[in-house]
């Protein structure tokens, strides 16, 4: 039985095709629309949206906003890597991904601006980098990301 070959898995080529927007990407997993392929038995699951909670004021609610944005773009641009690390000379692809890279600099950066740096790229991004801008923020554990 060792030298016996009991399957031969295939996996066909991803084509470049139609793109889900953000929004449905993160909730079907993919940026793909050829790559959503819903599994039989969850048809009959109920639905698993919840309501998002209040938040505790105005800055609050712009601060989850655009973290939400950042990470909505984060989530498009590892799917974009993941194709691109196959068809690294897909010119629709580079286009996509050089279009959402630059909107999620320019998303770290309108936030690093009105609240504090995410990343290290956004730690000068304060005071005209006359100070290092990485305490502007509380950290992480101190509510940082509520």
């Amino acid at each position: 039985m060792e030298n016996e070959n009991l399957a031969i898995a295939t996996v066909p080529v991803q084509p470049w095709g139609p793109l889900f927007t953000e929004d449905e990407a993160l909730c079907t997993g993919t940026i793909f629309r050829d790559l959503e392929m819903s599994f039989f038995a969850t048809e009959d699951l109920p639905s698993t949206k919840h309501a998002p909670a209040t938040p505790a004021s105005q800055e609050q609610a712009e601060r989850e906003h655009l973290l939400g944005q950042i990470f909505l773009t984060s989530f498009y641009l590892d799917d974009l890597t993941l194709f691109l690390d196959t068809h690294p000379q897909d010119g629709d692809a580079l286009k996509c991904f050089q279009e959402k890279n630059t909107q999620r600099k320019a998303l770290k950066q309108q936030f690093a601006e009105k609240f504090y740096p995410l990343t290290r790229d956004c730690v000068c991004c304060l005071d005209k980098d006359t100070e290092f801008g990485w305490t502007k923020g509380p950290m992480p554990w101190e509510g940082a990301c509520v």
